[in-house]
């Protein structure tokens, strides 16, 4: 850990001059990264003077995966939320009762790129992706039957 105070050092100084630029994201990218490293007292001020600035909106919540933090924003967590609540299919993929088959997938494939779990590590993500899954293929199972007896 002592070895990294030089690396942290340097990525505060990075920071500082990215906070006297008022570009705050990457300052608090810098400094993110250097208390990672190593905690200096200095970088955890500064660190909580950009989280304040900046607000935290968009990057609400960082879980560490394989060595790299991921964000989860709070419009996929409102999102998945929302899929959750829909009773219809027509409602979770976002489309009206008339639309098409092709609309249908189009929506479908939409969403499943959104909320595939190797995508969207938020929590409850994997759940939406199955519904979403489900639903097109019962959306097609009941089209098949209604085309069938429309013969």
């Amino acid at each position: 850990m002592e070895a990294n105070k030089e690396a942290a050092f340097l990525l505060y100084q990075k920071a500082l001059e990215h906070f006297k630029e008022k570009n705050y994201e990457t300052t608090l990218r810098c400094l993110l990264k250097s208390v990672k490293l190593y905690p200096v007292a200095e970088a955890v001020e500064l660190l909580s003077k950009t989280k304040l600035i900046v607000g935290n909106t968009e990057k609400e919540t960082t879980l560490p995966t394989a060595g790299k933090e991921e964000a989860i924003s709070t419009k996929d967590k409102e999102a998945i939320l929302q899929i959750r609540r829909c009773k219809s299919h027509y409602e979770v993929l976002g489309v009206s009762k008339s639309a098409t088959d092709i609309e249908i997938k189009k929506a479908y494939r939409k969403l499943a790129l959104r909320f595939h779990p190797d995508k969207n590590r938020a929590p409850g993500a994997d759940e939406a992706f199955k519904k979403i899954g489900i639903l097109l293929s019962l959306h097609l199972y009941y089209a098949s039957f209604s085309k069938s007896s429309a013969i």
